[in-house]
C-alpha cells in the first residue's frame, strides 16, 4: 500500500517506489509519503487507525459536530482551541507512528532532492508565499528528479486556498498543470 498525503502533487510516475518494495518491506519519505509491502503496511496503518479511535471519543465528536454547526450554519467562527477540541496531535498519528516501525523492517529512505519543500515541522506560513508566486518559474523551482512537492495545506486560510485556485499564473496552477501533463 502507499500513503500519500491529500495535499501533495504528484509529478512523477511513483511506479518506482513500488520497484523498491523488491528488495525492501517499507519504503519511507516521512510521514506524508510511504509504502509498505502487503503485512507491514497493514500494520503502520492499523495502528494510525487504532491511535484515532481509542482518541475518538463521543465526547469529542460532539464538540466536533457543535463547532461545524456553529461555523456552518450559525456562521460563527470558533477556534478549536476555544472548545477544547485536542484528541491528539498530529505526529500520534504521524511521524511518532511511523517511526516506531521503521526499526522492526527492512526500510529504504527515499532521497530528499525527490520531494519539496523539506521543512515540515517549522513550516510556518510566509514560507507558503511562493506558491502564490507569478513570477517564480516552474523549471527553477523544481529540479529533474523530483517526485513530489508538498503543500502543507493546514498553513493555509480559506481566503488562500480560493487565491490559490483563482490566481490562474502562480507557480500553484503551474505545478498542476505539469501534473496533469503526465
Amino acid at each position: 500500500g502507499l500513503w500519500l498525503d491529500f495535499d501533495t502533487i504528484c509529478l512523477k510516475n511513483l511506479d518506482p517506489i513500488f520497484k523498491k518494495l523488491e528488495n525492501y518491506e517499507l519504503v519511507f519519505q516521512s510521514e506524508q509519503f510511504f509504502a509498505g509491502r502487503k503485512g507491514v503496511f497493514e500494520d503502520v496503518i492499523g495502528e494510525i487507525e487504532a491511535i484515532i479511535a481509542s482518541k475518538m471519543t463521543s465526547k469529542y465528536l460532539n464538540r466536533i459536530l457543535k463547532r461545524r454547526f456553529l461555523n456552518t450554519y450559525l456562521k460563527i467562527k470558533f477556534e478549536t482551541s476555544k472548545l477544547k477540541i485536542t484528541p491528539f496531535k498530529w505526529t500520534e498519528i504521524g511521524i511518532d507512528c511511523v517511526l516506531k516501525h521503521i526499526d522492526k523492517y527492512n526500510v529504504y529512505r527515499i532521497e530528499d532532492y525527490a520531494f519539496k519543500p523539506l521543512i515540515p515541522y517549522n513550516w510556518e506560513p510566509e514560507n507558503n508565499k511562493i506558491i502564490f508566486s507569478t513570477s517564480v518559474k516552474l523549471e527553477n523551482f523544481l529540479n529533474e528528479k523530483q517526485m513530489i512537492v508538498k503543500l502543507y495545506n493546514h498553513t493555509y486560510d480559506n481566503n488562500k486556498k480560493k487565491q490559490l485556485v483563482d490566481e490562474k499564473g502562480n507557480l500553484f496552477n503551474a505545478l498542476l498543470k505539469k501534473a496533469l501533463e503526465r
